[in-house]
């Protein structure tokens, strides 16, 4: 893949939530010299200025404070195998080849300055890359889910993008939704550089409902 997000994937074999940029080519591959030693065991503690939630789910009427945070996936190794298919379509400047990857997961454990962020996570991606008739690479597209289960409850969420073939890209957020006891609450997970297999910054906090844009004065 010409993004991020195919690194990501590329890594995620080998040894195998949000905003990516791009780079890359091709299905994921792995490259196990990006691992990191696994960190202590020990949570760290939070660094940082930024206050901590005082609230943990939509049942409390509080104001939840956002929190900042830092996520270290030291390793992920491979859950479920899926499929790698070559798929040719009609394009009229000839046929188009689109290589498509499904149903692939990994998994490990991660630790983050938030507990609550700290345990274990399962991660998937589905990428379709696009070669013209010429030979020349097309466009590309993915998407990626992430799951985070931690002693209280868990979060879950997908991020999607796409790169065209000069380059430019356009890459959705991993926006994660909390279950159990972070119920109403949501994390955007930033994807950083660092010594950890994956990398993470994120906030915590509430977000509004997503609005329906009114059609009528």
């Amino acid at each position: 893949m010409k993004h991020t997000h195919g690194i990501r994937a590329t890594l995620a074999v080998a040894v195998v939530v949000i905003i990516g940029c791009g780079q890359s080519s091709g299905a994921p591959t792995g490259v196990g010299s990006t691992v990191a030693p696994s960190p202590s065991s020990t949570v760290p503690a939070p660094t940082g200025t930024s206050p901590r939630p005082s609230a943990t789910g939509s049942g409390d009427s509080a104001v939840v404070v956002p929190g900042e945070f830092t996520v270290c996936v030291p390793h992920n190794s491979p859950l479920r195998s899926g499929t790698d298919e070559q798929v040719v379509v009609a394009h009229p400047d000839g046929e188009m080849t689109i290589e498509r990857r499904r149903g692939f997961t990994w998994s490990g454990t991660i630790t983050a300055t938030d507990p609550r962020f700290s345990g274990t996570h399962y991660y998937s991606w589905d990428g379709d890359t696009y070669t013209l008739a010429s030979g020349a690479e097309g466009p590309s597209a993915y998407a990626e889910g992430l799951r985070i289960e931690s002693a209280g409850g868990a979060w879950q969420g997908t991020a999607t993008g796409a790169t065209l073939p000069d380059g430019a890209s356009a890459n959705g957020p991993l926006v994660l939704t909390g279950e159990g006891a972070y119920e109403g609450l949501t994390a955007v997970l930033v994807w950083i550089k660092g010594s950890c297999f994956f990398d993470f910054q994120g906030i915590v906090m509430e977000f509004p409902d997503p609005p329906v844009p009114a059609t009528t004065e």
